[in-house]
């Protein structure tokens, strides 16, 4: 009899241990259930985080476009009434509506790139080209489109010096592209110039770098946008959404070279800068 109560108590005490070894297995599976439903739960709260950002950066960007695209569609329908009205002095407001034009298709084309950029949706065509050249058809064509307010508030051409190699220097990269940095760059000093000379010049660096500068005599970067200098809607300006320069960092990185902005050392304004590898063509 003793022998059977110890059997029975050695087989509870072994159906114990089997418990207490399946419960320890549940409480470390729950525990690792909890672990996996917690870092669920928390890369949940960022994923939830981005998207409410980028909403939030959509209905900011949905907003200044409709505002900055109404302002010059308001002019041009104004001037286009304007025109009926007094068709003596149809010069006057078809010089207006041309300018509002330009800047309504500057505005549409800068948002869609930026569009473009955010998606991955940028294209290039990349050639071999002689960058000053295109840096020649930029200045001439910008030198016809713009004027500045001089001190006397009087309107005048932008003075606009190169310093250019008299050799070839040679790029691989989009042209038309580049020459859209180059303008917005060119634009963006004038808009902040209303004396002394815009500098162009380009060097190639012994690190087989070529490198663009565009230097003015103007306000220089304000302290308040330095940091974000290249981000989305960053400008001092009334003329402009502040694209331009988030726009031209996105492709001349593309093209793998960098840009930069700072203030002169020992003058007034600024000197930016963009770097592009260049074409094995290149000659010193």
């Amino acid at each position: 009899m003793p022998s059977d109560l110890s059997e029975v108590k050695r087989r509870q005490n072994l159906e114990l241990q089997r418990k207490n070894l399946e419960l320890t297995q549940l409480y470390s599976d729950l525990r690792e259930s909890f672990e996996s439903m917690s870092e669920v739960n928390k890369k949940l709260r960022v994923v939830n985080e981005e998207l409410e950002t980028r909403t939030k950066a959509q209905a900011e960007f949905i907003n200044i476009a409709a505002h900055e695209l109404r302002t010059p569609t308001q002019s041009i329908i104004g001037y286009c009434e304007m025109l009926q009205m007094f068709p003596e002095s149809r010069k006057h407001y078809l010089e207006r509506l041309a300018r509002n034009a330009d800047r309504l298709y500057t505005l549409i084309s800068d948002l869609l790139d930026a569009t473009r950029l955010e998606t991955g949706l940028l294209n290039l065509t990349n050639t071999d080209f002689n960058i000053t050249d295109t840096i020649r058809d930029v200045v001439n064509d910008i030198e016809k489109k713009s004027d500045i307010l001089n001190k006397n508030q009087v309107r005048i051409k932008p003075k606009i010096k190169l310093v250019l190699p008299s050799h070839p220097v040679v790029v691989h990269a989009d042209n038309k592209r580049i020459a859209q940095v180059l303008y917005n760059l060119l634009d963006n000093a004038i808009k902040f110039t209303n004396s002394g000379t815009i500098n162009v010049s380009v060097n190639l660096d012994t690190t087989n770098l070529v490198k663009v500068s565009v230097k003015d005599a103007g306000k220089g970067i304000h302290p308040q946008i330095r940091t974000k200098l290249f981000q989305k809607f960053t400008t001092m300006s009334d003329k402009g959404i502040g694209l331009g320069l988030f726009i031209s960092k996105n492709i001349i990185e593309a093209h793998g070279g960098s840009i930069s902005g700072k203030n002169n050392k020992h003058a007034f304004g600024a000197t930016f800068s963009f770097t592009l590898p260049a074409a094995t063509t290149t000659k010193e």
